[in-house]
């Protein structure tokens, strides 16, 4: 926008490079700062998107969302909302995202480049949070730097234009209602409430939209509301036994014990999950020149998941794959009692992992008609340009000169599962193991306790003594 504006200047008769060079170093200082002082001015009108212009003619809801435009801090403080004279409810967003572009989904103290804190920032930039303390936000599925999501759901306190708590809004909020400029409608019904979708994806980094929202009651909890997740581990079939695979996803589904398949974590105590359904599909939705890029998918769902569960499990699966191991392999890391400690062996890529359901009981998920359409438009420019990429690197292996034409189509594994690149494989249950998660657990205990001690400053000989003791185990 600056330099669109900085071109119409220069149509209009603006100093041209010839007169410019006529200038003592004085006028040219002088001449530099008043341009400065007006891409100040400039500023507060751009974001780092772009112009944001969120209303649209005929919409009245969205001038209550946003705040006014307008000069000067008195026309600025009445374009900002005072949440004491709304009322809030508790609404259900489901959300899709691209992981790459993510440093993970959950808000996180060292980066604010996450999918939260990117869903908290455009939130409060349409006024309908106040900050993301007091919005009692949760989420369904936490996932990792690269993992995408097309139905991860989040839950959340906003800002409602209705005024009556039985259509769904919170007790005790608003108490300043009365003093609204605009009045609730006399209709306080459904039909008029805010669609925050429409609003939102025009703030949000177009790798994260907002696909539609659903009413919810006050107590609601998109994480343990949740009855089922789907999960996506998306491969090329290269030279992966394809029937191995699925003999070995068979023996995943039931209850099992699956800590010879996740990370561990000294806040997690069951590692008890129920995989209902587990297999390898072929994807209709990318089109392949040869038999041996095909696309598949690892299809997994279960009612939760564990941390690193499903990239650990894609890593057994794809030794598998290669006849590296047998499929009666799952079966042993899922009997603890025989295998009690974990081997050591890579994590799967993160990149191809996608959440592609969350289930849930009644919820009426609405979208307008409007969002919809513009949700439609910035998706599909989105694919059109990830697609031609595709097709320029796929134009490019198609050109590379080799005698014979031939490509070494192992390679296409490898970026997923670096393991695969080792020379010689070495058998799973031969290898290095991990300590049992009883005893990383003992272990946390006593850091937990040495660091509870180290903070009282006590030089007690017995609490010497058992300071000792816990340093032992820690080293232990």
């Amino acid at each position: 926008p600056l330099l669109q504006a900085c071109r119409a200047m220069s149509l209009k008769g603006g100093p041209s490079a010839t007169y410019l060079a006529t200038l003592t170093r004085e006028e040219l200082i002088n001449r530099v700062q008043q341009l400065e002082a007006q891409v100040v001015q400039l500023r507060p009108l751009v974001s780092p998107a772009g112009v944001v212009d969120v209303s649209e003619a005929g919409e009245e809801k969205l001038q209550l969302m946003l705040p006014q435009p307008g000069k000067g801090r008195r026309r600025q403080r009445e374009g900002r909302v005072d949440f004491n004279q709304f009322k809030q409810r508790r609404v259900a967003l489901r959300i899709a995202y691209m992981g790459w572009a993510f440093d993970g989904s959950a808000l996180q103290d060292n980066t604010d480049n996450t999918v939260l804190g990117r869903l908290c920032d455009g939130l409060k930039r349409v006024q309908l949070i106040e900050s993301i303390d007091t919005c009692n936000l949760v989420s369904c599925a936490r996932t990792d730097k690269g993992v995408s999501a097309l139905a991860n759901v989040v839950s959340l306190n906003i800002r409602s234009l209705l005024s009556d708590c039985n259509t769904g809004c919170i007790p005790d909020t608003g108490p300043d209602i009365g003093k609204r400029r605009t009045p609730p409608s006399s209709e306080d019904t459904e039909a008029n409430e805010l669609d925050p979708v429409g609003p939102l994806n025009r703030v949000l980094p177009r790798e994260l939209r907002v696909l539609a929202w659903a009413p919810v009651t006050p107590d609601f909890s998109a994480r343990f509301a949740c009855k089922g997740r789907e999960y996506l581990y998306h491969f090329p079939r290269s030279t992966f036994n394809i029937e191995a695979m699925r003999d070995a996803c068979k023996r995943f589904v039931g209850e099992h014990d699956f800590r010879n398949f996740s990370k561990f974590s000294p806040d997690q105590a069951n590692y008890c999950r129920t995989v209902m359904e587990c297999d390898i599909e072929p994807v209709d939705y990318c089109s392949q020149a040869s038999d041996h890029n095909q696309m598949f998918a690892f299809r997994v769902r279960a009612t939760a998941f564990l941390y690193h569960q499903i990239r650990n499990m894609f890593s057994v699966l794809a030794l598998v794959g290669q006849g590296l191991e047998e499929p009666s392999i799952v079966d042993k890391l899922l009997d603890v009692n025989a295998t009690p400690r974990k081997p050591e062996y890579v994590l799967a890529d993160g990149l191809p992992l996608i959440l592609s359901k969350a289930e849930f009981d009644h919820l009426d998920w609405r979208c307008s008609a409007d969002a919809r359409e513009h949700l439609r438009v910035t998706l599909q420019r989105h694919w059109t340009e990830l697609t031609v990429r595709s097709c320029l690197a796929r134009l490019a292996v198609d050109h590379l000169p080799l005698t014979p034409p031939t490509l070494n189509w192992s390679h296409l594994s490898t970026g997923l599962l670096p393991e695969l690149r080792c020379r010689q494989h070495r058998p799973l249950l031969k290898r290095q193991l991990q300590a049992s998660f009883e005893e990383m657990r003992e272990r946390a205990d006593s850091k937990r306790q040495l660091k509870q001690l180290a903070s009282t400053g006590d030089g007690d000989a017995v609490q010497d003594e058992k300071r000792l003791r816990l340093e032992e185990a820690c080293v232990e």
